[in-house]
């Protein structure tokens, strides 16, 4: 999914020219490329093999997402992220749209990246949409009879979803008709996790998001105003 280039001037080229910082050394008959983010963080090795007709990559170590915090609550971070030139805002949705995930992720090249995920209503639905201008809708949510939805497509831009195992889960759940009191989660170690609903939107009901470790989460249960709660096995909703 990245192959990058190396001029005979050892400065990076294609997809390898857009990282903020960079470096290179000759090794041997080959070359080592380094990318970095700007904050001095490395991104990504690649090891090059010289050839009659230039450098070609023969080994590419990169970051990648690793899951690291998926249990926290999905809050809006601002401080230390890159920021982006085509970033939306609430005047790109209709009235009572709001960011529901800020979070770092990593490209194709191992560079650090800001995602973004915007929740608004869409008439009777609520749409779930990228936060950059050049994104599109992912999805739309009913919320006619609640149940968990697995939304984990929305952790993966399709440009850098190649090679990566992203190990989380974004599960959704809309309750338009507001019959919930709560939503939790079990982990595979009867560990059980409460999770809030999204605060300030704009649309019917209640609107509840959560991500969890893929090897974590087991169960999801929806806790009705009246009566039991309804358990949900992960092989029920996750495809």
């Amino acid at each position: 999914s990245f192959l990058p280039e190396l001029t005979d001037g050892l400065k990076p080229g294609g997809e390898a020219a857009g990282a903020p910082r960079w470096e290179s050394e000759q090794v041997g008959s080959g070359a080592v490329l380094r990318l970095g983010n700007e904050d001095g963080s490395l991104a990504s090795r690649v090891t090059f093999e010289e050839t009659s007709k230039g450098f070609r990559p023969v080994r590419i170590t990169k970051c990648t997402n690793d899951g690291a915090g998926a249990t926290a609550p999905l809050k809006l971070i601002t401080e230390g992220l890159p920021g982006s030139p085509d970033a939306l805002t609430p005047d790109d949705f209709e009235p009572g749209a709001i960011p529901v995930m800020d979070r770092m992720t990593y490209d194709v090249r191992g560079l650090a990246k800001r995602q973004t995920l915007w929740a608004g209503p869409c008439g009777m639905r609520i749409c779930l949409v990228a936060g950059v201008k050049t994104a599109f809708t992912r999805g739309t949510l009913k919320g006619d009879s609640p149940k968990p939805v697995d939304d984990s497509n929305q952790l993966a831009n399709p440009d850098d979803a190649e090679g990566q195992d992203l190990g989380l889960r974004l599960i959704v759940v809309y309750d338009r008709a507001d019959t919930l009191a709560a939503v939790s989660w079990d982990s595979f170690d009867g560990a059980i996790n409460w999770v809030d609903p999204v605060a300030g939107g704009g649309w019917q009901g209640q609107l509840f998001l959560f991500m969890a470790r893929d090897a974590d989460l087991a169960v999801v249960t929806l806790h009705p105003n009246e009566g039991e709660g309804r358990n949900y096995h992960r092989d029920e909703f996750i495809e």
